[in-house]
């Protein structure tokens, strides 16, 4: 399936794939549900890993709610977006619209830069 920048409506968690002890960090929700000032409801994707405190990266599995693997993070896109490559198709009975993106809106530190192999980062720093 192609790489897509945003994530499917059955795509609720992640698995960090940085070890501590020799065990993975725990498997983790996709986004964070609350309330903004106003009291209306909110979600906010969940990009650190509260295990290890770290960013997802690439190679970070994408899981249903029954922790089945559908797909992995690919790679970020020079703006920060997420890219996700899905291995497994949809689950049609999922709540929701097929897809959403993986941010509201860019904030400081927002956006991530992997670093490359030669130590550059993505965005050529």
């Amino acid at each position: 399936m192609a790489p897509i920048t945003a994530v499917r409506a059955d795509h609720t968690h992640w698995q960090c794939m940085t070890k501590a002890n020799g065990d993975f960090c725990p498997v983790n929700n996709m986004f964070r549900h609350g309330r903004d000032k106003e009291g209306r409801a909110i979600r906010k994707p969940a990009r650190k890993c509260p295990g290890c405190n770290q960013v997802r990266g690439q190679g970070t599995k994408a899981l249903r709610s029954d922790w089945n693997e559908i797909g992995t993070l690919e790679a970020y896109t020079a703006r920060g977006e997420e890219i996700w490559v899905y291995t497994k198709l949809p689950d049609i009975n999922a709540d929701g619209p097929i897809v959403d993106r993986t941010v509201e809106e860019f904030t400081e530190g927002d956006v991530i830069y992997e670093e490359e192999a030669d130590g550059s980062t993505a965005n050529g720093n």
